[in-house]
């Protein structure tokens, strides 16, 4: 029987070295087994598995077979994995300091931020531990009712689309800020990206001030143009009368 059950072979998942099969240890030890383990195929290819044996027996004890149990587990390693790198991705940009970070939850209290968002709003870990970073209380009131469609969207939806808000800093500055969400699934919680607008609002203040510029030189411009034009025409309409003047 053990020989029949050999022709299992069964790779350690951690170690990559050869183990028993579960039958091989089922008739060993007696008993039922589980275990996860990496099933090889007789073509090479690999299966992560979750296997268990146990034994069967007859009415006096003795063990006639064994019954096995392969749950392929190439399903649940994929998400496993895409989980890790999406881990991976998501520390990464938390740790850049290119993007703000937080977690909130939905009643106004941050409970995590990274670095680059407290130095936003200029707010300290001291602050943030002792519950003195609430995004309810940074934010002005008349951004309160475009809050309340993102609250909205987030409970219907779990994202809500990046809106334009402000912060109110811990100096009493406004910081000009783009919000986007994400509800954490089972928490109670969501995820939320703050990008810092401020160099965006005075491009765009720089802009309007330039254009305004424009238009007064325009606008002076044309009014030295008309006051040349009528300058002209004057001294024709003088030349013109002294013309006819002459011939009188």
């Amino acid at each position: 029987m053990a020989d029949h059950y050999r022709r299992f072979r069964v790779i350690s998942e951690e170690t990559r070295q050869v183990v028993d099969s579960p039958a091989e240890r089922v008739l060993r030890e007696g008993g039922a087994v589980a275990d996860h383990t990496v099933l090889v195929s007789r073509d090479g290819r690999e299966y992560p598995i979750a296997d268990s044996g146990a034994p069967i027996r007859d009415g006096s004890g003795t063990v006639l077979g064994v019954v096995l149990v392969f749950h392929d587990m190439t399903a649940e390693r994929a998400i496993e994995r895409r989980l890790v790198q999406s881990e991976d991705r998501f520390r990464g940009l938390q740790e850049s300091g290119i993007i703000g970070i937080i977690v909130a939850d939905l009643t106004g209290n941050i409970v995590q931020a990274n670095d680059a968002f407290l130095a936003m709003v200029g707010y300290t870990r001291e602050d943030l531990a002792g519950g003195r970073v609430r995004w309810s209380e940074m934010t002005p009131p008349e951004f309160a009712a475009r809050d309340a469609e993102a609250l909205a969207q987030l409970a219907a939806c779990g994202v809500a689309s990046p809106w334009d808000k402000e912060y109110i800093c811990k100096d009493g500055t406004r910081l000009p800020i783009l919000v986007g969400a994400a509800m954490v699934e089972g928490s109670g919680e969501c995820i939320c990206f703050v990008l810092d607008q401020s160099e965006r609002r005075r491009a765009k203040d720089e802009l309007r001030r330039l254009n305004d510029v424009l238009e007064r030189r325009v606008e002076e411009r044309t009014a030295e143009l008309s006051e040349v034009t009528l300058e002209r025409a004057h001294r024709q309409i003088e030349r013109h009368t002294a013309l006819v003047a002459a011939i009188n």
